[in-house]
């Protein structure tokens, strides 16, 4: 299968273009392209017969096709771009007589820009988008953008995190008073924006404004009931805490083997892991960049699994007669309860079981380290008899767990 640059998507898609029937490039690209970054997700629209356009570029680029709403002309392709990284372009009708009029029904005011494929130069800026960026500003597009489109919600974390915007106060108060109507979109499309916020950088911040806003018990209540959890005497944090520093500490470890973040910006413990390991770099980014499903990398899995990994503390937690508290078990808890948020996500039985396996041996690697009497080569058969694949992510974990 060929590699696509973005400059080859978009002369496929401008030639597929008519002066009498445009298509637009939408959104994200033109935002990324004003803020001086590349993205490798296109969203394309045109007044009819977007899924039409759609099935004609994958046939034209050899890539996958899926239609998303067939009512609402929303369809989906996945190429392969360059460094075999996928690109995700998404085809849509317009929902309003203009395209500027579709522009205002959009969630915030930076992915409200447009450009005419055929006149790339000139961006369609209604409601002075290009304003917003310079100011660092996310700004819905109407007072009842939340209340339209309740995932927007988690969109706003997206885009505040992974851009570093400030979210303004009064989209902010709107965002707040629509928090009851998130369980109203399907499981599907909470999912998917959910896992946009996995697949990005920074997670454990925006874990963490999910949390200081409200928003975590609706979404993942199983992880709402560790903050304030108090842990141990040797624990630093509480169990909440611990969860943000983990998932920190796990995203630098996956992203050292993935070559998406310099060594040096990382923890020292990180950078001397990766040394030690360099004669495996090579092996270890390929399985990190294995695919496991067509719509979600092992890397944003895996962050669901760090994030959920300690979700059987709650349970487990008890209280001995000289006053330690223990959490004896809380893996097995933990793992039967991530399975059952693994399938309230619709993830696949692959993915599933992924995520149920990792949790269920994220404390193995600590429990042998203990082993004064270790015999590794049975240790290695035994942890590896248990957790399989997934026992190579498992000891990756372990160091974010310890640090």
């Amino acid at each position: 299968m060929n590699a696509f640059t973005i400059a080859d998507i978009l002369q496929q898609v401008t030639n597929l273009a008519r002066p009498e029937q445009p298509i637009y490039l939408i959104g994200g690209a033109l935002r990324d392209r004003l803020l001086g970054n590349t993205s490798r997700d296109l969203d394309f629209a045109r007044h009819e017969d977007s899924i039409g356009i759609a099935r004609q570029v994958a046939d034209d680029c050899g890539g996958d096709f899926y239609v998303m709403d067939a009512e609402r002309g929303i369809a989906r392709v996945l190429v392969r771009g360059e460094g075999g990284k996928r690109m995700v372009l998404d085809f849509a009708d317009l929902r309003a007589s203009s395209v500027e009029e579709d522009l205002a029904l959009r969630d915030f005011s930076i992915n409200a820009m447009a450009s005419d494929l055929l006149h790339p130069d000139e961006i369609i800026d209604p409601l002075n988008a290009r304003q917003d960026l310079q100011l660092r500003t996310l700004r819905m597009c109407s007072p009842t953008c939340f209340q339209d489109d309740p995932v927007r919600i988690l969109r706003a974390i997206r885009f505040a995190v992974q851009l570093d915007f400030s979210i303004q106060p009064a989209s902010l108060y709107k965002l707040k008073e629509a928090l009851p109507l998130l369980i109203n979109p399907s499981i599907e499309r909470i999912r998917d924006e959910l896992f946009h916020i996995l697949e990005g950088r920074k997670v454990s911040q925006a874990a963490g404004l999910l949390d200081e806003n409200g928003i975590l018990p609706g979404l993942l209540p199983e992880v709402a009931a560790l903050v304030g959890l108090q842990q141990p005497g040797h624990h630093l944090h509480d169990t909440w805490q611990h969860t943000l520093s983990v998932v920190n500490y796990f995203e630098q470890i996956l992203d050292s083997f993935l070559l998406t973040t310099p060594l040096e910006d990382m923890h020292p413990a990180i950078q001397a892991a990766n040394s030690r390991l360099q004669s495996f770099k090579e092996e270890i980014g390929a399985y990190l960049n294995e695919p496991i499903s067509q719509l979600r990398s092992l890397r944003s899995l895996l962050m669901l699994a760090a994030l959920i990994h300690d979700v059987g503390k709650p349970a487990a937690r008890q209280t001995q007669a000289d006053g330690t508290v223990t959490f004896i078990g809380h893996d097995e808890m933990g793992a039967d309860l991530a399975k059952k948020r693994a399938v309230g996500l619709a993830l696949s039985n692959d993915e599933v079981n992924l995520i149920e396996v990792f949790i269920s041996n994220h404390m193995h690697i600590h429990l042998l380290a203990k082993d004064e009497h270790l015999s590794l080569r049975r240790a290695a058969y035994q942890f590896f008899k248990s957790g399989g694949w997934v026992g190579v992510a498992d000891c990756l974990f372990s160091l974010a767990d310890l640090l």
